[in-house]
């Protein structure tokens, strides 16, 4: 018991203290920066309507096709891993519902709870509904299960979407566009191909499903489907403080990896005595080594600690345990990397000169 508080009261002297205060600033700004560039990706997903960055926007030419025609022309493409959306505002409040079609693999937005559509869920004679957290409250229950009613028809839910941030995702109900072929004022779709797969799919496709449809009519008609060029407002300006916040981030890094060698270099010599000792008694410098590289990590975790307990009081939410994970490999890894310049020049010190 003596010689842990010992040990205790070594790693706790005042150059110890600072080395841990700076591994609790580090956990405090890298959190802060994880935070900030989740919230900036979210509101980056939001603002594209939660398509990804190479969707395609549609028009379809309701004199020779439909709602309808578009799943056929869907059903029959070679391609697979996209799906085919439309969104419409059901009423004068931000109400809106989506109607969605998916073939294969297709990226999901976030559940709170349950799940999202899969491709098993249509073609099924079924109707079902992801709902937005807001709207949660005109769900009711049949039969022991949960409903909400769209437009006049029953959809069984089957999941709850949602961001950590308001959006209109939360005021959502996305239902699948074969259980009823909603027609609306709105003639534009959005084919949105799996993030998995190549950046040019969604493109590829989209010249497949117009070739398949320009097929089915006379040579003179208008072009039955065409691409309009959409551009959501405010990425760019998204995207560069994403990169700004990146660049700070950086150069704190920086400053906090120099100033801690200089204070690991204060450190090691008021330790230089007692590993002169070590080194009198027979320990080797790998050993020595080990045993510095040892206290940093406890500086390392003490201050990742102090810096998630100081986060939480302050209502910070974590949100991501992998992000907890990496940065407590990145701290250590720093250590280690602020305590090679200082520990290789206090062993090529002899033991003589310390002593003296």
């Amino acid at each position: 018991m003596q010689r842990k508080w010992k040990l205790l009261k070594l790693k706790l002297e005042p150059m110890s203290l600072i080395l841990i205060i700076i591994f609790t600033v580090i956990c405090i700004v890298s959190l802060y920066f994880a935070a900030t560039v989740e919230e900036r990706m979210e509101l980056y997903f939001i603002s594209r309507g939660g398509y990804g960055e190479n969707a395609v926007y549609l028009r379809l030419n309701k004199e020779c096709l439909n709602s309808r025609d578009l799943i056929k022309l869907v059903e029959d493409c070679e391609y697979s891993d996209f799906k085919i959306m439309q969104d419409e505002r059901t009423d004068d409040s931000l109400n809106s519902l989506r109607q969605v079609y998916i073939k294969g693999e297709s990226d999901s937005p976030p559940i709170i709870s349950g799940r999202y559509f899969n491709e098993k869920d249509f073609n099924r004679g079924k109707a079902f509904a992801v709902v937005g957290s807001n709207r949660k409250e005109e769900i009711v229950k049949k039969d022991n299960e949960l409903y909400i009613q769209a437009k006049g028809k029953l959809f069984k839910v089957i999941g709850v979407t949602g961001y950590h941030i308001e959006s209109k995702f939360d005021d959502m109900v996305i239902v699948n566009m074969d259980a009823a072929f909603f027609e609306t004022d709105n003639n534009r779709y959005i084919l949105d191909a799996y993030s998995g797969r190549s950046k040019g799919l969604s493109s590829n496709i989209y010249y497949s499903l117009k070739e398949a449809a320009s097929e089915k009519i006379y040579d003179d008609a208008p072009s039955p489907i065409t691409m309009l060029d959409i551009q959501s407002e405010g990425i760019d300006r998204l995207l560069q403080e994403i990169v700004n916040l990146s660049t700070i981030y950086l150069l704190l890094m920086i400053c906090f990896m120099l100033s801690s060698v200089a204070i690991s270099f204060e450190w090691i010599s008021k330790q230089r005595r007692k590993i002169a000792v070590k080194r009198l008694l027979g320990w080797s410098d790998h050993r020595l080594k080990l045993d510095i590289y040892k206290a940093y990590l406890f500086f390392a975790i003490s201050g990742i600690a102090l810096g998630v307990v100081i986060m939480s009081i302050l209502g910070f939410e974590i949100t991501r345990i992998e992000s907890i994970f990496v940065l407590i490999v990145l701290s250590i890894i720093f250590g280690l990397l602020i305590t090679i310049p200082p520990v290789q020049k206090m062993l090529k010190v002899s033991v003589t000169e310390v002593l003296r």
